[in-house]
């Protein structure tokens, strides 16, 4: 139903290809259906009929609470879609920030993206810091703290 190959009203049969598990799956609303992000997994699956972005998907309200922890090592980069309208989550540090700060506020906190508008933030995964200031930009106010094993920073030329 979300990759518009049947509808809920007359349901029906679909075509479908096994394919290689992913590090990461990221949730997203099309066709009145929300699927949720999760982590690596051993398997997948693929509608052949249906190419790669062909649905018009929005992103999961829920990318407001993702983070960069358990994303890869060091030099990793992925991309985030927040969704428009999301609700801030903790961040900690000014760029960069620790692996456990929400990705999506502090794509707001760098002005990548804004609340209202959502949208895509670019990651690059760095070393863990010895410490991080907090500071407010953008009507986002972050914390400080001290060590952490893992962090990131936002990437603005994507």
């Amino acid at each position: 139903m979300q990759a518009e190959l049947i509808t809920f009203a007359d349901g029906g049969l679909v075509d479908y290809k096994i394919a290689e598990g992913l590090r990461r799956y990221e949730g997203a609303v099309a066709n009145g259906v929300t699927s949720s992000s999760y982590g690596s997994w051993s398997g997948s699956f693929i509608f052949p009929a249906v190419p790669p972005d062909a649905v018009n998907r929005t992103a999961d309200p829920a990318s407001w609470n993702e983070k960069a922890l358990g994303r890869g090592e060091p030099g990793t980069r992925f991309t985030l879609v927040c969704s428009p309208n999301g609700t801030p989550g903790s961040v900690w540090g000014t760029g960069p920030y620790t692996g456990d700060s929400s990705v999506c506020t502090a794509g707001v906190h760098s002005g990548v993206i804004t609340v209202a508008d959502g949208g895509t933030v670019n990651v690059v995964l760095v070393p863990g810091i010895e410490a991080c200031e907090g500071t407010t930009a953008n009507g986002i106010t972050t914390s400080s703290w001290g060590t952490f094993a893992s962090s990131f920073t936002i990437d603005a030329a994507g």
